[in-house]
């Protein structure tokens, strides 16, 4: 059996942690990053719960098994360190989203960046100093409902 794959969850409030869930239920390791303290604390009870409420409409077979595939990382460059994806869900900020790209770009390791269709990718990257190669690795797509339905 392969190694599961790791995925950093950038930004835990609701669509955050309904990602989380989405990827521990297929079995990935969840790294949960938030630069707001409180949110991040309550992250991982949150996605517990979703995961316990996917269960209950036979959407969960292990809900247990996959809480324990989440973990918190307090530093952003902690969270994507060695991924393979990220999935951002932060405020529509470009100075947000041009950190998130030098953080990628320092921790050169190929990570796909992914996030809703409404991210200012082009303004970033009028912005970034970062080579456009690093943005090639960035996907942006229609994710605006909730992800686990």
């Amino acid at each position: 059996m392969s190694e599961p794959k790791t995925v950093a969850i950038v930004g835990t409030g609701l669509i955050g942690c309904a990602w989380a869930a989405i990827f521990a239920r297929a079995g990935w390791l969840v790294r949960l990053t938030d630069p707001h303290g409180p949110t991040l604390d309550a992250a991982k009870q949150r996605i517990a719960d979703e995961l316990r409420g996917l269960a209950r409409h036979g959407l969960c077979d292990d809900p247990d098994g996959a809480a324990k595939r989440l973990t918190v990382a307090r530093d952003l460059a902690d969270a994507v360190a060695g991924v393979t994806f990220v999935q951002e869900n932060g405020p529509e900020k470009v100075e947000d989203k041009i950190a998130l790209f030098d953080v990628l770009w320092e921790a050169k390791d190929g990570a796909i960046s992914a996030r809703d269709g409404a991210a200012r990718k082009d303004t970033a990257r009028r912005e970034s100093s970062r080579p456009s190669a690093l943005l090639q690795r960035v996907v942006i797509g229609p994710m605006g409902q909730q992800p686990a339905l």
